[in-house]
């Protein structure tokens, strides 16, 4: 068996070791429906066919969605945190948190990577009742999103202590929650189409060119796409938002070779790829976090 066989099985029994009665947890340890990690799983879930933990996942998180289509970040006992020294909370208490790390802020990066594991279910699946059964709600999330534009250039805006990456410190205008926002416009665009819904396909559809428009306008500083912008620009190379640039097209062919070569230039092309370039001051590094 090769090494890339090996590392195949691990990933698969550890993803599938995940699979609880209500979605995919994160991680035994701490045993909590999680959001974000629950969707990018998804993805993995998907490519295995294990389409029906995935709708699972999803249809939680419609369970417990605001109002306001604003979905929780974790769903978990109340209790959870205190899983961290053995203890074992009861699954049938499960309480739903919207809030960022310092209960200032809503959390945002929940809605926005929904939307994409979405539409990668119905894609994979081929679920379509699904998505008629939940159009509505699906797109409350979406426009629940699109209200965060706080400044109306577009873009996303977070909160302190809001951010997808909740050990650092950022606020305002994220390369990261920007570039997956215009993927989950771009996916929920294609999610109406198929659902026959023109004006929405048409109407998301040209909000993603106008995020794409103004992530290249806002964050490009040249060589790479800038971390985040606050009340100053901070020109710190962030791996995820650049990487996916390439991955979702918002980099052209140009700007995605002038990413490689600073990429291959300060040798951060290691395994695994370090999260930004240079590290964070310790003042913008959270401590513990237990939100």
């Amino acid at each position: 068996m090769s090494i890339i066989d090996k590392a195949y099985k691990t990933a698969v029994r550890d993803l599938r070791k995940n699979y609880y009665p209500l979605g995919i947890i994160t991680g035994n340890l701490r045993r909590t429906y999680w959001s974000w990690d629950s969707f990018f799983a998804s993805f993995g879930a998907n490519r295995l066919k294990n389409f029906e933990i995935v709708k699972k996942n999803l249809l939680l998180y419609l369970k417990y969605q605001r109002k306001d289509g604003l979905l929780p970040k974790r769903i978990s006992s109340p209790l959870y945190y205190l899983s961290t020294i053995g203890f074992k909370p009861r699954w049938n208490l499960l309480f739903p948190v919207y809030h960022g790390s310092y209960f200032i802020s809503p959390s945002v990066t929940q809605n926005i990577i929904f939307i994409i594991a979405c539409h990668d279910y119905v894609m994979q699946s081929k679920d379509k009742k699904f998505l008629e059964d939940n159009y509505k709600k699906i797109l409350k999330a979406m426009v629940w999103i699109s209200k965060q534009d706080k400044d109306n250039d577009f873009l996303i805006d977070e909160g302190f202590g809001a951010n997808w990456a909740e050990s650092a410190l950022k606020q305002g205008e994220v390369m990261f929650t920007n570039a997956c926002y215009f993927k989950a416009l771009t996916d929920f665009s294609k999610m109406a189409a198929l659902f026959k819904k023109k004006d929405d396909a048409k109407g998301y559809s040209k909000m993603a060119e106008n995020v794409k428009k103004g992530i290249n306008k806002k964050f490009w500083n040249g060589n790479y796409y800038i971390d985040w912008i606050d009340r100053k620009r901070q020109n710190y190379f962030s791996s995820t938002g650049n990487v996916l640039a390439i991955v979702w097209d918002i980099a052209d062919r140009k700007k995605g070779r002038k990413i490689q070569q600073f990429i291959m230039k300060n040798k951060l092309d290691k395994v695994p790829m370090v999260t930004n370039y240079p590290s964070y001051p310790l003042m913008l590094l959270q401590r513990t976090n237990w939100a």
